[in-house]
């Protein structure tokens, strides 16, 4: 038996982060997650604006502790909306980052995403997370999924019979299928984020 993980530092956090640098930190949890909800959908894009959330390093696939955060692409149309969807967005390219290095695996196939945790109950992300990848995402309906995993495997190592009491909180799900076309277009913006990362890379001769 063997596994793949790659670990991402800043996703949820990085959102939350930024939803408090514009201006959403008053927000009851209920409200701001209405807000991430609708902000995001409420403008085509985020003109131009890519957020690479290295706040304290970048994990998999780069490993640079040193790399600092970036938001590049400012100009003055640039509102909160178009702010909150970078901060979104960065979360779907820094998995695809990481479902690329584990492609370089010839064990490894993906034929669907399974997710689970908060930033999963963004509707919007997970959308926009499957028309990236190109394949379904499928969100389980049990908000901290991870924590099922490790009553299976505690089960089977106590009692190594049957788990479907357990397993049936796998099938619970909802699932995004995506949009092919929309696929295609994304992964320019995708080859763009490449290039925002690059600069959280160059590091200065001296501090400022």
């Amino acid at each position: 038996m063997w596994g793949l993980e790659g670990n991402i530092p800043h996703t949820g956090d990085a959102v939350a982060w930024m939803a408090d640098s514009t201006g959403l930190s008053e927000l009851s949890a209920a409200e701001l997650a209405h807000e991430l909800n609708t902000l995001p959908a409420s403008v085509d894009s985020t003109l131009g604006v890519y957020f690479v959330p290295a706040l304290t390093g970048l994990g998999a696939p780069w490993w640079d502790d040193s790399a600092r955060g970036v938001i590049c692409g400012l100009s003055r149309g640039v509102k909160r909306a178009h702010l909150i969807r970078a901060a979104l967005e960065s979360i779907t390219y820094q998995i695809a980052d990481v479902v690329v290095a584990m492609r370089q695996h010839e064990e490894f196939t993906l034929t669907a995403l399974m997710v689970d945790g908060g930033p999963t109950n963004n509707d919007w992300l997970m959308q926009y997370q499957a028309d990236l990848l190109g394949c379904p995402v499928m969100r389980s309906d049990v908000p901290e999924l991870s924590a099922i995993g490790a009553a299976l495997l505690a089960r089977k190592a106590l009692h190594p019979g049957s788990t479907a009491d357990l397993q049936a909180f796998l099938t619970e799900h909802s699932t995004f299928q995506p949009d092919m076309a929309r696929h295609q277009r994304l992964q320019t913006r995708w080859q763009e984020w490449r290039h925002a990362v690059d600069r959280t890379l160059w590091k200065p001769d001296s501090p400022a």
